[in-house]
């Protein structure tokens, strides 16, 4: 990690998502798959704190005031936020992109 790095929070129920998907590779008899699977999602989560601003803000119906980014990985859509004071990104939810609805 370089000194200008963002450091990268997962919170609890995000990171079940990534663990539950290994565990059910892992069930259907692949857990090798599994671990490379997870680790490799994590190591691309992790290379959001070297550029926390790529990704675009996620616009939704909800006025909200902290602003949202929104990137997918692995097919999946990860949301998060970045606090530039604390150097710190945070990501808050991770979900199947196939559950993604459009709204207008």
């Amino acid at each position: 990690m370089k000194s200008s790095d963002y450091k990268v929070n997962i919170v609890i129920e995000a990171q079940s998502v990534i663990l539950d998907q290994a565990k059910y590779i892992a069930g259907r008899g692949n857990p090798q798959n599994a671990r490379n699977w997870r680790n490799r999602f994590f190591r691309e989560l992790n290379e959001i704190g070297s550029f926390p601003y790529k990704f675009p803000v996620h616009y939704d119906r909800f006025d909200r005031p902290t602003k949202y980014r929104k990137v997918t990985i692995q097919n999946y859509i990860v949301y998060y936020h970045v606090d530039d004071h604390s150097l710190t990104v945070t990501v808050t939810v991770i979900e199947p992109g196939e559950m993604q609805t459009e709204t207008k």
